[in-house]
């Protein structure tokens, strides 16, 4: 064998290469295989058979199987085949990215999701096995391939995401591409082949090449932006169906200067717009029984449209607007709908066939305008508004014409209007021996149509009395004008006489005309230069007998004012319209009979009447605001019904009831409202007035004020609560006034009262009230408090009292500034000392129940001065005193003595009609803690003695009981162990305090 080697160089070399070249053949196309036995990771080599992750220029295999193959990471393969024979295998692309260099087939019923990342196919055949399911399904990422055979031969569907066919794409007879959102790329041809086929666009879609829409088929733009960007020598063929929403659509030539073209030429095919927006930026040709069809949206074509062949574009509601020249011809159709139609060039309606039906759009010309075919006015506009020159080449009949041209306008034929024409104010019109026929209204703001033909014409028409109709021509007439047999008015009349003068002739006319429209038909009359007018010249005009009305309006009242406006409402009388006049300071003059006044609701920009009076309303409504007005001024107003415009005008005059007046308010209020003064019944509040007549002031108790005066009228005020006006829900007008504050009697005590103020102008009728209050303000009343009880200690029981025999040992400042009350009033004693048992110190919780008057919730406290009969005083020796509370709610009492137990009320204090009262005397069970009180003889009741330390424990204990010890044959002393308070600590003092030991007073923490 070694020799064999030696001897044959040449073989040993051939040999070698031939295992190489079959190693290179079994590792760069092995075949791997999905077996998703570990999971659904693409990159797990165990899931592969050979083990292992695919690699660059390997073959891949996916069959159906249990765990679906998923693309998290980078890979690179060679070919790819999804594919199964009866459930069809699958590959997901979540993230990262896939890329196929070659073949990517799609085989039985495989499927290719992309949710993200990205599939990038690099080879030039991407395979759809021939099926009606989605093969393809992009939610996310981007999936892009080369191919040059990419068609959809099953379905593809997209819900988001990037999908770019770099190639073109075809979808193929009876297939659909459903791309509900998503961006959709295709560069080269956009190919939607016959027989049913379907392509919805997504989000948006951009086509960098021609688009073929064949017949059949249909194309779902809905709400996307497409753009097709059409390359050179291909035109875009649209024989099918295109459906749009909301969609921006463009096409784009591939050179902006030559001569590209878009054809919607199929039989039936139809494009419909939708209510979005379409531009060509191309020429366009319909035709073939084809349709262009614009519902509501805007349909621009920027160059030349050819309709022909039974093609017709179909005007809804929407616009079109034609930048260059459009010709319809062989039965080509415009159907102008009721939309708008623009043309930017010259038109041309072809005699074999062509057809414009304007319908009841309006129709904007700039350019020439050719009808030897057929131009149907229906009841449309057409406006000739080009920049320079224009010409009508044709006899034409539009219904309202108007004529803006910038230049002249030519005419070489007849122009007949059924309605009415307007001739602007810079246009020259030359008609040459043509005829201007406007059969309603012609308004000449120019001044032009004297000289603009040689024939004469009727400028206007209209009746001078109800049997004499008079006739303006644009020249001079010869004798021929005074022939009445030339004239014929219809319905019903006879012409008996004509008169000329110059370029007027005076018709007489039997029997006398009643209210409606006339048609005046002229023929044989000739101007001085014998032309005669055009055969059956037609002019219409329009008699109304004009009578005065009989009914003025009624409920003429002035709703609301403001500083500067007034509003109005009335309601109708019998005439064709009203008219308001107003004035300031003063009743408005009355309107002149056969005078039309303009009128403005803005004060002083309508017609100026006598005596500084404005017309600032005309029109048949029920109601006008009238603004521009200024502050602090009166303001009077008139209505009349009327008949008639013009000369015409007829006003019904004389009811005086038609006046009304009414002050604006002041331009700004600020009331700085605060409370003076509060008591139990009372209050006292100053305010800073505005700038009007007075300010009212509403009150209303327990809730805000939701009532606002109604202008026009006066309330009765009253400054006691309630005995005022009442505007609802209790509301009271307490103070009507100039004045910067009032007082208020006959409040409720321990109530919340709310108060609004209303700036005015004015007085009575003429009063003018802010629409909302100027400010509110709330306050809470006082509680007058009338408490009883008695201390055991001073009780007499003979005397059913207790003594007073401390006398002048009574400080006069009093004495809880110390343990256990830290209280820190300043309340002095101003009542002999003699009328006095001892000071108490007074709280007031505020709370829903007496088990939870803590502390916290103490809302009034005073140092009271107690009286022999149990009842406690103020300082000044009145037994109902006022307590300050500032907000409603239940009060329990709260006795602190000094020498006995506290005691805490059970029940809240209660309204006796004078005050709110509680009797601490009257039962065991009128204080919380049972335990604090005794009772005595004659059935009273009474805080225990004892208490005398500085714990707020409140129990008398063994300290109690040696504090009294200890200070005992104590003389003419104001102590606390002097527990029966006749100045002396003694024996009477330790028998109190040894037999009320353990007793206690709880009160809520």
């Amino acid at each position: 064998m070694v020799q064999f080697w030696r001897s044959y160089p040449m073989a040993k070399c051939f040999l070698w290469s031939f295992f190489v070249l079959l190693a290179s053949v079994n590792v760069s196309y092995a075949q791997k295989t999905w077996t998703g036995s570990v999971n659904s990771d693409w990159g797990t080599g165990g899931n592969w058979n050979p083990a292992g992750v695919p690699s660059s220029g390997q073959n891949v295999s996916i069959p159906n199987t249990t765990n679906i193959p998923t693309v998290n990471g980078n890979y690179t393969i060679n070919n790819l085949t999804i594919s199964s024979s009866w459930g069809g295998g699958e590959v997901r692309v979540e993230s990262g990215s896939l890329t196929v260099n070659g073949t990517l087939a799609i085989n039985g019923q495989g499927i290719l999701r992309i949710n993200g990342g990205e599939l990038l196919h690099q080879g030039s055949s991407f395979t759809f096995a021939f099926g009606n399911y989605n093969a393809v399904r992009i939610a996310g990422g981007l999936l892009r391939t080369n191919a040059t055979n990419f068609v959809i031969n099953s379905g593809m569907e997209m819900s988001g995401g990037v999908f770019e066919a770099n190639a073109g794409m075809a979808v193929a007879s009876g297939k659909s591409f459903t791309a509900t959102g998503g961006i959709v790329r295709v560069s080269g041809h956009l190919n939607i082949q016959s027989s049913n086929s379907n392509f919805y666009a997504g989000d948006s879609l951009i086509v960098n090449g021609r688009l073929t829409l064949s017949g059949s088929t249909n194309f779902y733009g809905g709400n996307a932006g497409i753009v097709v960007n059409r390359v050179a020598g291909q035109n875009n063929q649209l024989s099918g169906n295109w459906f749009t929403q909301q969609a921006h659509v463009v096409f784009n030539p591939s050179n902006p200067i030559g001569t590209n073209l878009t054809s919607i030429s199929s039989s039936g095919a139809q494009f419909r717009v939708g209510q979005g927006t379409v531009v060509f930026n191309d020429s366009i040709f319909v035709g073939s029984n084809a349709t262009l069809f614009a519902d509501s949206g805007t349909t621009t074509i920027a160059k030349n449209l050819q309709v022909s062949s039974s093609g017709t574009v179909t005007n809804q509601i929407g616009t079109i607007n034609f930048l260059s020249g459009a010709v319809f011809t062989n039965t080509g159709t415009l159907n102008a709908g009721a939309g708008q139609v623009n043309f930017g060039g010259s038109v041309v309606v072809n005699n074999s066939g062509g057809t414009i039906n304007a319908d009841s759009s309006t129709i904007v010309i700039t350019g020439d305008l050719s009808t030897p075919g057929t131009f149907n006015p229906g009841t449309s506009t057409v406006v000739l508004a080009g920049d320079s020159d224009q010409v009508i080449n044709n006899d034409i009949v539009f219904y309202n014409l108007e004529i803006q041209t910038a230049g002249s306008l030519q005419a070489n034929g007849n122009i007949t209007v059924l309605n009415d024409g307007v001739i602007g104010d810079s246009t020259t019109i030359d008609l040459g021996q043509n005829q201007l026929n406007v059969q309603g209204d012609l308004t000449d703001n120019g001044g032009n149509l004297a000289v603009a033909t040689d024939r004469p014409f009727v400028v206007a028409a209209a009746a001078a009395s109800s049997t004499s109709i008079l006739i303006e021509f644009n020249e001079a007439l010869n004798a021929t004008a005074n022939n009445a047999s030339n004239y014929v008015v219809t319905p019903g009349l006879t012409v008996t006489a004509a008169n000329v003068n110059g370029k007027f002739v005076t018709l007489t006319v039997t029997p006398a005309m009643s209210s409606q429209e006339y048609t005046i038909t002229i023929n044989n009359v000739e101007n001085l230069a014998n032309v005669a007018i055009n055969n059956n010249h037609i002019k219409r005009f329009g008699f109304v007998l004009i009578t005065t009305p009989s009914v003025q309006p009624a409920d003429f009242v002035i709703t609301t004012a403001t500083a500067s406006s007034i509003a109005l409402s009335w309601t109708r009388g019998n005439g064709a319209s009203v008219l308001v006049i107003a004035r300031r300071a003063a009743a408005p003059t009355n309107p002149s009979n056969g005078i039309g006044y303009t009128a403005n609701t803005v004060w002083q920009a309508g017609t100026l009447l006598a005596d500084s009076s404005f017309a600032v309303y005309a029109g048949s409504g029920t109601s006008a605001t009238i603004t521009g007005l200024e502050a602090n001024n009166l303001y009077f107003f008139k209505i009349f019904e009327q008949n008639g415009s013009n000369s015409t005008a007829a006003y019904l005059i004389g009811d005086s009831n038609t006046v009304r007046s009414r002050f604006t308010l002041p331009q700004q209020l600020t009331m700085d409202a605060e409370v003076a003064a509060v008591s139990d019944t009372s209050c006292s509040l100053n305010f800073t007035r505005g700038a009007g007549s007075g300010v009212l002031v509403l009150a209303r108790r327990g809730s805000p004020v939701t009532a606002v005066p109604a202008s026009g009228q006066n309330y009765n005020a009253n400054p006691v609560f309630g005995l005022g006006a009442d505007l609802g829900d209790s509301t009271f007008v307490v103070a009507a006034t100039a004045a910067n504050n009032v007082e208020i009697q006959g409040l409720s005590p321990n109530e919340r009262y709310y108060f609004a103020w209303f700036d005015y102008n004015g007085e009575g009728v003429t009063r003018s009230y802010l629409g909302s209050a100027a400010e509110a303000l709330a306050l809470h009343t006082f509680l007058r408090l009338q408490l009883r009880f008695f201390l055991e200690g001073p009780f007499s029981a003979s005397a059913d009292s207790m003594k007073t025999q401390l006398g002048d040992l009574i400080p006069v400042q009093q004495p809880f500034n110390q343990l256990p009350w830290q209280y820190g009033g300043a309340e002095m004693r101003a009542v002999a000392a003699a009328d006095v048992v001892d000071w108490v110190y007074v709280q007031l919780r505020q709370s829903n129940s007496a088990a939870n008057a803590s502390a916290d919730s103490v809302v009034f406290e005073q140092a009271c001065l107690l009286r022999s009969d149990g009842w406690l005083m103020d300082v000044n020796g009145d037994t109902a005193f006022i307590a300050d509370i500032t907000r409603a709610g239940n009060q329990y009492a709260v006795l602190f003595p000094r020498t006995h137990l506290p005691a805490l009320a059970s029940s809240p204090l209660l309204f006796n009609g004078n005050a709110h009262a509680y009797d601490f005397s009257n039962a065991q069970s009128q204080t919380i803690s049972v335990a604090a009180v005794k009772q005595l003889a004659n059935n009273r009741w009474a805080l225990a003695a004892g208490d005398v330390g500085a714990s707020e424990d409140f129990t008398i204990e063994l300290a109690d009981v040696l504090a009294v010890w200890q200070s005992r044959n104590l003389v003419g002393v104001y102590q606390r162990t002097d527990l029966n308070l006749d100045g002396q600590v003694d024996a009477t003092d330790r028998s109190l305090v040894w037999n009320n030991r353990g007793r206690s007073s709880t009160l809520p923490e």
